[in-house]
């Protein structure tokens, strides 16, 4: 893995989305506990609630 250049940082912002898989993420929080950083503080910026159907040509018909 890299090195992460910290020198003089006192605060450092991580940001990921739904398609980050966790494991990436709390892989980072642990390289950075490491380095000194263990305040994490989530923080929510926006709740998303999409949903996506199928194409039509893979849903059921629809019954009567």
């Amino acid at each position: 893995m890299g090195r992460i250049p910290l020198a003089g940082a006192q605060t450092i912002g991580v940001s990921s989305g739904a398609s980050v898989p966790e494991h990436l993420v709390t892989g980072l929080l642990r390289r950075l506990a490491g380095h000194g950083f263990t305040d994490v503080q989530p923080v929510v910026l926006s709740q998303e609630s999409l949903t996506f159907s199928l194409p039509a040509e893979l849903r059921s018909p629809r019954r009567a």
